[in-house]
């Protein structure tokens, strides 16, 4: 019944994603490896490559040992350098040197899956997301591994400038970003880096990566900047939590933004409240969440302006969930994996770098606000204790039965103060529930949506991007019932087992106001936080696409 739903009200017409291969890269490659003297003068101009550039070609080689392009110009010319008896699997690299063209010093060829998602399994991931784009996962991924292995292979030269062009086949915006997060690396506080380089252009400041495609290195840039953003979000989400507290998270990002977003001040403001503050605006989540820690509270507004829009014009309103670090407060978690703790801010970082990435790329003409929420879950004679009873800023009365359920306590005044706001579209974003990580595993975003029009958008933009996100039920008749309390309005868990996800986005719920805001989603990232040691900083890049199609497409407005 949803799938038909769906279809019905199809509002977001789908964007350019997949890019043709357009005008190639360069105005003539028919002698790109020839050795004439001629020919070679002709590489010359056709390429301009400066001497003491090295340059490299990063081809992608499907299971058959073929070139894996739309290109045939390409196809042609690269083949007959393909090394022999290999079996091409996934990510198998080989570099061929000295390939006797003046503009190309090496090729690197790298192994794709291109039969991975085939036939019908192919159909039912595409139909499962509605798209009119079929994508293959695996490119985007094995051209990321080939940009390592040339990094690898440039660390130690003496050249003092490397260019990379790689062939994106079909999809391009995935692998740009893949790329970019593919480079990132958390090593501040070890022996290799001693500062948080986390931005591409940080990297490796003698490697420059191109598409083949000349016509594309705009769209290239543009789809850089969400890999950035989404490095960002990591690196909130990976420092240490004695690093990134409440306070520091606000001044981390507004140096940042100030150094990294040309002409920040004129199109992106930033505001930092306080205990005060929050005292002023009856922010009682907040204040009863955070009383356990010596570190105050803090929240951090985050606005970009619209080209043509007016400042008191807010479109869009994210809201994320920033728990610099959960110890559970009295309601204890265990020790075990309690040191990932730190990255329970996930939301705050994804809201909030989503919004730098947009205001780096700078042309959209919406206005779009991000608040981060920021505090710790501390326990201590001061914090919160089990059966202690609060009142929202909208006045329901919530029973804290359980101090570990806190992300959405302090989300709830937030929601009801942008609601007065009457943004068109609100979305949360928090690490809410480990039951979400029990429904999707690694593998998705749980997403809660009051409307198909926003779920839809939601849901494209994650496989677009290849962050994908999942429409979860948002039974609150049903869930409503079980947050009973005795002596409050609500129980801030339910009173019995399952459906926890489910339950916590029921509960948000109560503290949007729908009269004011036409579509609300709810984002439960705890799915998606981390992979092995690290953050991965998700969904930042879903966000960014999202926004991105909401400036071409206005139907949700």
């Amino acid at each position: 019944m949803y799938r038909k739903l769906v279809r019905q009200v199809r509002h977001v017409k789908p964007s350019i994603l997949v890019q043709p291969i357009l005008t190639r890269h360069y105005q003539s490659t028919r002698s790109l490896y020839s050795s004439t003297a001629v020919e070679e003068d002709e590489d010359k101009s056709t390429f301009a490559s400066e001497s003491a550039k090295e340059v490299s070609l990063l081809v992608a080689i499907n299971q058959k040992g073929e070139v894996h392009s739309h290109d045939d110009h390409l196809i042609k010319k690269v083949t007959p350098f393909i090394p022999k008896n290999v079996n091409w699997k996934q990510n198998v690299t080989r570099t061929i040197e000295s390939i006797g063209s003046s503009s190309i010093d090496r090729i690197i060829f790298v192994g794709v899956e291109t039969n991975e998602l085939k036939g019908k399994k192919e159909s039912i991931l595409h139909e499962q997301f509605n798209d009119d784009i079929i994508i293959t996962p695996s490119i985007p991924k094995a051209i990321a591994h080939g940009v390592q292995t040339f990094k690898s292979l440039v660390s130690e030269s003496n050249r003092p400038a490397h260019e990379l062009l790689f062939d994106s086949m079909q999809s391009f915006d995935r692998v740009s970003s893949e790329i970019v997060s593919n480079l990132y690396r958390f090593e501040k506080y070890t022996d290799k880096h001693t500062t948080d380089h986390h931005s591409f252009d940080h990297i490796d400041p003698k490697i420059s990566v191109k598409p083949f495609d000349k016509n594309a290195e705009t769209s290239f840039e543009h789809s850089r900047i969400s890999g950035d953003a989404q490095n960002l979000a990591r690196y909130l989400m990976d420092a240490p939590a004695n690093v990134m507290t409440p306070d520091r998270f606000c001044t981390y990002i507004k140096d940042y933004c100030e150094q990294h977003v040309p002409e920040w001040s004129d199109r992106l403001g930033i505001d930092v409240f306080g205990s005060e503050w929050a005292d002023k605006e009856r922010f009682a989540g907040l204040k009863t969440v955070s009383k356990g820690s010596s570190a105050s509270p803090r929240i951090l507004k985050m606005r970009y302006q619209g080209k043509n829009k007016s400042v008191n014009d807010p479109d869009v309103i994210l809201v994320g969930k920033g728990i610099t670090f959960d110890s559970g407060g009295l309601s204890l978690k265990p020790a075990k994996g309690m040191k990932d703790m730190k990255g329970d801010m996930g939301g705050a970082a994804t809201v909030i770098s989503t919004l730098f990435g947009i205001a780096k790329h700078g042309d959209l003409d919406i206005n779009i606000t991000a608040y981060a929420v920021l505090c710790e879950n501390m326990p201590s004679g001061n914090a919160v204790k089990p059966g202690d009873v609060m009142v929202a800023r909208n006045g329901v009365s919530v029973e804290v039965d359980n101090t570990d359920a806190e992300g959405r306590l302090i989300l709830s005044d937030m929601l009801h103060y942008a609601s007065e706001q009457k943004p068109s579209i609100l979305i949360d974003v928090a690490t809410l529930t480990g039951a979400c990580v029990v429904a999707l595993g690694d593998s998705a975003t749980g997403m809660y949506s009051s409307t198909n029009g926003l779920a839809l958008a939601l849901e494209q933009a994650g496989y677009r991007t290849g962050d994908y996100m999942w429409r979860m039920p948002l039974f609150i008749d049903h869930f409503q019932p079980k947050m009973s309390s005795p002596v409050a309005t609500l129980n801030n868990i339910t009173n019995s087992p399952g459906g926890g996800s489910i339950s916590a986005a029921t509960f948000l719920s109560n503290f949007v106001d729908f009269d004011q805001v036409d579509h609300w989603g709810h984002l439960d990232i705890a799915s998606v936080m981390q992979k092995g040691p690290n953050m991965t900083g998700r969904p930042t890049r879903a966000l960014y696409e999202f926004l991105l199609q909401l400036d071409r497409d206005r139907s949700l407005f």
